[in-house]
């Protein structure tokens, strides 16, 4: 007959059904569904006919990224990819992702698990639809990369005179890495740098011992410092001046040759080095080899 058909849904959760019998699906589960036509005066009621409706979940495959970082860094940001499947239009994600790996953790005990600890998904009014999907996740893993060393070159030493530190300058203003990969931000770090000869005494090609360096840059985790090339420096011997110095006076006896009365009493020295030396130094032998010139 042509009276119009009814349709009834025992979970409205699941699905509903319009007039004209289009299925609306809702979320995932089962729920009967009923057809009825009722009877006028010429027909009888006809039977009600019921039939299950499952709607399975949306079926995705989350997988996280592969990361690398080196050692000693923190864990980077761990992202994901939707890889198999497809989401409802305006469904959103959240995903969290860990990795037992910390700053300590060693390149030798990887590569380390990238694991999901937690996925929502929530429709356009905000509402946890994420029992509407099966979901299949996909770990990732993360590497830990040595560090790679790099090498300085170009820094200069200046000499100084002696002066009783060991302290030395070094000119880095033409000190350049070597090492550092091709596209890869690293630069050297000189404000805390601290350059030390071996010993105070003056010498040349003195050689030197240099902390206090770092690296800056957005790859510059990836890399430590080697060696620094540094020429070797030199002190030269510091010259000593003699005030106070009296000089006596003689009668000329016709001699030729003859070695001026000198009175030491009153003498002091000059330009001695911070810290060394005292105005009672006999001038005779009183400076240590190397680190004074002659008088």
């Amino acid at each position: 007959s042509d009276l119009p058909v009814t349709y009834s849904v025992a979970d409205p959760n699941v699905a509903v059904v319009g007039t004209s019998g289009m299925v609306t699906l809702l979320r995932a589960g089962t729920t009967p569904i009923t057809a009825s036509q009722s009877g006028d005066s010429r027909y009888d009621p006809a039977p009600a006919v019921t039939r299950t409706l499952t709607v399975l979940p949306r079926a995705i495959t989350l997988r996280a990224n592969n990361e690398t970082r080196a050692v000693g860094e923190s864990n980077p940001v761990f992202t994901h990819t939707l890889a198999l499947g497809s989401m409802v239009p305006g469904h959103v994600r959240t995903v969290t992702l860990v990795s037992p790996a910390n700053e300590t953790s060693l390149p030798a005990d990887g590569p380390y698990p990238i694991q999901f600890v937690a996925v929502i998904i929530r429709d356009p009014l905000t509402e946890d639809v994420t029992t509407n999907y099966l979901i299949t996740l996909q770990p990732g893993q993360l590497t830990i990369l040595p560090r790679i060393p790099v090498t300085i070159s170009g820094a200069e030493v200046s000499g100084k005179e002696y002066d009783g530190s060991r302290g030395a300058v070094v000119d880095w203003s033409l000190a350049e890495l070597e090492g550092v990969g091709a596209g890869h931000e690293v630069s050297l770090v000189t404000g805390g740098a601290v350059a030390e000869y071996a010993d105070a005494n003056a010498g040349t090609n003195k050689a030197l011992s240099v902390t206090g360096l770092g690296l800056a840059g957005a790859d510059a985790g990836r890399y430590e410092l080697g060696p620094v090339l540094l020429l070797g420096g030199a002190i030269s011997p510091r010259t000593l001046g003699v005030e106070g110095l009296v000089v006596g006076v003689r009668r000329f006896s016709g001699e030729t040759n003859v070695v001026a009365p000198l009175d030491w009493s009153g003498h002091s020295l000059a330009n001695r080095a911070p810290g060394e030396g005292t105005n009672e130094v006999h001038v005779v032998a009183p400076y240590v080899d190397g680190k004074y010139s002659s008088l």
